[in-house]
């Protein structure tokens, strides 16, 4: 009996499972930003805002709307296995995500090239107050850090989570294939078949039951009754079964970007997938190379290093936690530092840069302690925080971490 496997990630958690988990936090967590965009919307006849970021408002309350809605599609179809539901919910995410890049990009690019002076008067609104002031003067910098790492971060998740999703609409086609694999092997091995008296055909002029062995028809008897019923069920549904499961039976449209005898490039969605035997036969010398007394001692170290690994894995991950949380202390309490000094003696606050539009530069009205606490986190986007010439190195450092990454995968296997 044909068994499918559940896909996995995060190494060890199934994706179904996975599924169930996004979709109530998306429900959740889209369920509150649209009730506060809607919300802040209700609010803008009070605070009006400038039309880029009102339009962005509008565009991420609507994009968080349609989100809460699918997760519902997602959370029932995860319940009951429903593949229409979960593929529904996938090109949900799918296309919440492009709409939710489109509309974030140009809200950054917004935020990033509006007049100062500007966003300062429409967050004062008239209000005069020293603390109010402060905060709209010197938050404005805060705010764009924290707004780009929002950004980023709801990206990655989106993408991670179509990528789950997914996965498990493909892991539901494999266990629809193989149930109608099942059905048809089941309905052929064993047919519903009425067994009747032996027909006796006009060249035998003598009751069937004094028939001479080897003398009668041969398909006329009993036991042999399956075969034609089996050859006509076969015949009748290979137009629209196949016995087995295949790229036929798949539901996903894929498109096939390049092929040779060892190695196949597939694209489908946002997956570009890059299937190859080509190093197959390099992997089995190094295995072998391993397995021999001489590398005893090389394979003895190996093993030791990936068992250090998650030891390291997990201590890093817990530095960066501990470093994105002393960044986002030490940014707050700049802040309020700043806040506090201007709001109780006006005359120690630093002086005003004057009304420079530059565009990719660095300030330079900017003082060193506030450099120092500004360039603390500092997001990576080309074009934007960084010039465009920086793209290729950024890129060429993800592909070469990528194929560090799948050479530990290689000699991993091979001990």
């Amino acid at each position: 009996m044909a068994y499918i496997r559940s896909r996995k990630f995060c190494c060890c958690i199934p994706v179904r499972f996975g599924v169930f988990i996004l979709s109530i936090l998306g429900f959740l967590g889209g369920f509150s930003v649209c009730i506060i965009g809607w919300f802040a919307i209700s609010q803008l006849w009070k605070h009006p805002l400038p039309t880029p970021d009102t339009v962005g408002l509008w565009l991420h309350a609507a994009l968080f709307t349609i989100l809460t809605l699918l997760s519902v599609f997602g959370f029932i179809g995860c319940l009951i296995k429903s593949r229409n539901s979960v593929y529904a919910y996938s090109n949900g995410i799918l296309i919440t995500l492009l709409l939710s890049i489109a509309s974030g990009s140009y809200s950054l690019w917004a935020l990033f090239h509006e007049n100062s002076e500007t966003v300062i008067s429409n967050c004062l609104n008239g209000d005069t107050d020293g603390v109010t002031e402060s905060i709209c003067k010197n938050g404005i910098n805060v705010y764009k850090g924290v707004t780009v790492a929002v950004y980023i971060v709801i990206w990655l998740l989106m993408i991670y989570a179509y990528v789950i999703v997914d996965n498990y609409v493909e892991q539901l086609d494999d266990e629809m294939a193989v149930k109608e694999t099942r059905q048809i092997v089941n309905s052929i091995s064993q047919p519903q078949v009425t067994v009747a008296p032996i027909a006796v055909p006009a060249y035998a002029s003598y009751p069937a039951s004094q028939v001479p062995p080897g003398s009668a028809y041969a398909f006329s008897h009993s036991n042999q009754s399956y075969a034609i019923y089996a050859l006509s069920y076969v015949l009748k549904s290979s137009r629209t079964h196949s016995l087995l499961p295949s790229t036929a039976t798949a539901r996903h449209t894929q498109r096939r970007i390049w092929t040779e005898s060892t190695t196949t490039v597939v694209l489908k969605g946002l997956h570009l997938r890059v299937h190859t035997t080509a190093w197959n036969l390099s992997h089995d010398l190094l295995s072998t190379s391993l397995a021999s007394s001489q590398k005893a001692r090389l394979r003895r170290v190996l093993k030791q290093f990936y068992d250090l690994g998650p030891v390291v894995s997990l201590m890093g991950m817990l530095i960066a936690l501990g470093f994105l949380a002393t960044a986002g202390s030490t940014s707050v309490m700049s802040l309020a530092h700043k806040v506090w000094v201007s709001a109780s003696d006006p005359s120690t606050a630093p002086p005003e840069a004057p009304n420079i539009l530059t565009k990719r530069s660095i300030d330079p009205f900017r003082g060193t302690q506030s450099h120092r606490s500004d360039s603390f986190i500092k997001p990576i986007i080309p074009g934007v925080t960084v010039p465009l010439s920086h793209l290729p190195v950024i890129l060429a450092a993800v592909f070469l971490g990528q194929i560090v990454h799948e050479l530990g995968h290689a000699i991993a296997a091979a001990m």
